[in-house]
């Protein structure tokens, strides 16, 4: 499970990195 988890965390950070006004919709 700890795969799973961290290949969503790095595309999370990627999106986080590209716009945190617009990362704010993924929450």
């Amino acid at each position: 499970p700890l795969s799973d988890i961290q290949i969503p965390f790095e595309i999370y950070e990627s999106a986080y990195e590209e716009g945190l006004e617009e990362d704010r919709k993924w929450f």
